[in-house]
């Protein structure tokens, strides 16, 4: 398994520039942005993963996949579950930039999500924790515009280390 992080760590890296987005390290002249937009219901977690396996897979990136599509899961369902009426939709998000692979879920819920402390026979409340175990960095930016970005930092090896070129 990979560093665990305690806490929220402050984002270094929190607007990742458009020249590092989503075409797996390779230069190209039209990268296309790796982000789904998901309804707030309860399959919206499966094809939220399968939509993240889909791109790792795309992107030829094995290295530590489970992971990525586990956390991805559990942000995707944080935001099914968690985030208040009215807030309809989601936005996943995938980035590849310097050997760090980025998922993002956004939602227009204001709220940062909390880590629990559940108890041994609960049935729900370690989404968090798992992320906090399995990523090397994770984290909450807040939007301008209202909402949040939560996100999960992956470092990986065995990828071009370059950025994708400007769109």
């Amino acid at each position: 398994m990979s560093r665990k992080a305690d806490q929220y760590t402050p984002s270094d890296t929190a607007s990742p520039t458009a020249d590092c987005l989503s075409t797996g390290g390779l230069h190209t002249p039209q990268p296309t942005p790796a982000a789904q937009l998901f309804m707030r219901e309860a399959c919206s977690v499966r094809r939220a993963r399968g939509f993240i396996a889909c791109t790792l897979q795309h992107w030829g990136i094995t290295e530590r996949a489970f992971d990525v599509i586990l956390c991805a899961t559990e942000l995707a369902a944080n935001a099914c579950e968690h985030t208040q009426p009215g807030t309809d939709q989601f936005l996943v998000r995938a980035l590849l930039c310097q050997g760090t692979l980025r998922i993002e879920v956004h939602d227009r819920d204001p709220y940062r999500p909390a880590r629990r402390s559940p108890h041994a026979e609960a049935t729900s409340g370690r989404g968090l924790i798992l992320v906090a175990c399995l990523a090397d960095r994770y984290g909450v930016d807040p939007k301008p515009a209202g909402g949040k970005a939560v996100w999960a930092n992956f470092d990986v090896t065995g990828i071009p280390r370059g950025c994708a070129a400007p769109g």
